[in-house]
Parts: C-alpha cells; structure tokens; sequence
C-alpha cells in the first residue's frame, strides 16, 4: 500500500500534531529515504514521488518534514527524498 501524496508534508512533526500532544508520546518516528538516479529525460516527478511514497511504511498517518534534494550533471540527474513517517501507537 502506498501513502497517499496529500500526506507527504513539509511541516514539522510537532506542527502536525498540534501543540496539544507529545509527538513522542502518540507517534513512533521512522525515517524514509530515497534517491533515484536518472538519464536521458529520466523520469517525470510525478513517478519518483509516487515510488517515495510506496516506501513509507503500511501503517504510518503521515510523512512530516519532507525534503527533496535534486543536482544534475551533462548527463544524468539525481534526486534524493526524505522525511519522517509518524505511525500511531495503540493505546
């Protein structure tokens, strides 16, 4: 199963949960990464950020403080995406 993209934020986590609650206290925080190297027109965004999401895990609400970090060369391009999947913990 894949995330939905409207999960994947760029706010922290402690602004997605509110000022209300722990992060630490609701969430367990995994770390997703992924870089993808490309060439000759490579791949659209689009495709890269759906393969991003496929590797947040099956049981996290959201992924905060997404990043992308993207560098070229003559003939290939890279980009590098991470952030940080809140998955609840069972009370």
């Amino acid at each position: 199963m894949t995330i939905a993209l409207d999960k994947i934020l760029t706010m922290s986590a402690q602004d997605y949960v509110g000022s209300g609650l722990k992060v630490k206290d609701g969430y367990n925080m995994v770390g997703v990464h992924f870089l993808v190297e490309a060439s000759g027109g490579g791949e659209i965004l689009s495709k890269i950020i759906n393969k991003f999401a496929s590797q947040v895990p099956d049981n996290a609400e959201a992924v905060v403080n997404y990043q992308t970090i993207t560098s070229a060369n003559k003939y290939r391009f890279y980009v590098q995406m991470s952030g940080t999947a809140l998955i609840p913990k069972r009370a």
